[in-house]
């Protein structure tokens, strides 16, 4: 039948790759430029049907389909995008074209077909490309705003850590030796919250290095409760703890943040004030001790009037040539000689001592002693 077709002699040699086949996806004509595609002759093309040139089988059907669903909507022509397989194995990317041929007994399906594997390919190869591009630039803004982070930090911290080297320098050089020295651990008294013994010995170094570089005063107050065992014998050991943390919040809130409060041992407190000398330590101390007396605490619902008494010594730290263990000693001593004398004066008094000898004139009959 198809051979009485004209269309027969017009398309056998075209350069383009075209078929003719029945409805049911029979090839009845290959060109000789289709059966070049595919690798096959005329007679293997003419004796399959059209899904055998389908990379898979699968994907064969689904051509058939789409080609007797066109035919059944009457449609006159049509297209889509399919995947081959050649003779040899090779993998083509099609495009398919194809119009309906009515002849006098039969309808015939007349398909041109293309070969768009490397244009397929430029393009998965394009999409890959870019891909790796959007990768890439996104890649390099992280690391752009990642360094632009380090960069603006480590600015900040340039600037702050030049503003601070000056003034540390030398506490640095002090500090250093007295660090292996200083343990950090258990800084806290377990029992009313505020720094322990150990605490103080640290404090006072440092504050001591502090009034140095800068000039300061420094003093020392060293508080003891009067008659403390009379409570403990009287209420108990557990009503003596919380006399003693009142105690503690009492002189806390009397002192403020500025200065820094111990417990010194037992009944004993320790105030280290940096920028106060003897009027204003005097002062303060008497705050301390009046804060203590006019305000009863409610222990056991029972209101108990506690009292005190300082001994306190301050010192000009910058005048001293001398090592800090020395200058400690000696503002511990003068603080509890003061403190005796308070007590001998029949409590609830402060006591500043007052310093008789020039430093170096101290140092001189330590020295002798």
């Amino acid at each position: 039948m198809l051979d009485n077709l004209p269309l027969e002699k017009l398309v056998r040699d075209l350069p383009a790759p075209v078929m003719i086949i029945e409805p049911s996806g029979k090839i009845l004509f290959a060109n000789t430029a289709l059966c070049n595609l595919f690798e096959y002759s005329k007679q293997e093309l003419i004796s399959m049907e059209i899904c055998d040139l389908a990379a898979t089988k699968d994907e064969g059907e689904i051509y058939k389909s789409i080609l007797r669903l066109s035919i059944q909507l009457n449609e006159s022509h049509g297209r889509f995008l399919a995947r081959n397989k050649t003779r040899q194995g090779n993998f083509l990317e099609t495009d398919w074209e194809w119009t309906s041929l009515i002849g006098d007994y039969n309808t015939f399906l007349v398909l041109y077909v293309k070969d768009i594997t490397e244009r397929k390919h430029m393009e998965n190869e394009y999409i890959n490309k870019v891909k790796m591009l959007e990768v890439e630039i996104e890649n390099r803004k992280k690391i752009e705003r990642a360094l632009n982070l380090a960069h603006t930090e480590l600015a900040e911290k340039v600037i702050a850590l030049e503003a601070q080297r000056k003034i540390n320098e030398k506490m640095l050089l002090e500090l250093e030796e007295k660090n292996e020295m200083l343990e950090r651990l258990a800084m806290e008294d377990s029992l009313t919250g505020i720094l322990n013994r150990r605490s103080f010995t640290y404090y006072l170094t440092t504050e001591l290095i502090r009034a140095q570089h800068f000039k300061q005063t420094l003093s020392l107050l060293i508080l003891d409760l009067d008659h403390f065992k009379s409570i403990n014998d009287s209420l108990g050991h557990l009503a003596g703890d919380k006399v003693l943390i009142k105690v503690a919040q009492s002189i806390q809130e009397s002192i403020g943040c500025s200065s820094f409060l111990c417990r010194y041992g037992g009944e004993e407190f320790a105030i280290i004030a940096p920028g106060y000398y003897q009027k204003t330590t005097q002062i303060l101390a008497n705050k301390i001790l009046n804060d203590l007396a006019y305000k009863p605490m409610d222990i056991n619902n029972k209101q108990i009037n506690i009292t005190a008494s300082i001994g306190a010594s301050s010192i000009k730290p910058y005048e001293w040539e001398a090592p800090l263990e020395a200058i400690s000693e000696y503002m511990i001593k003068a603080a509890d000689q003061s403190l005796y004398k308070a007590k001998a004066a029949g409590r609830n008094q402060a006591v500043v001592y007052k310093h008789n000898l020039m430093p170096v004139k101290y140092l001189a009959s330590k020295a002798k002693n």
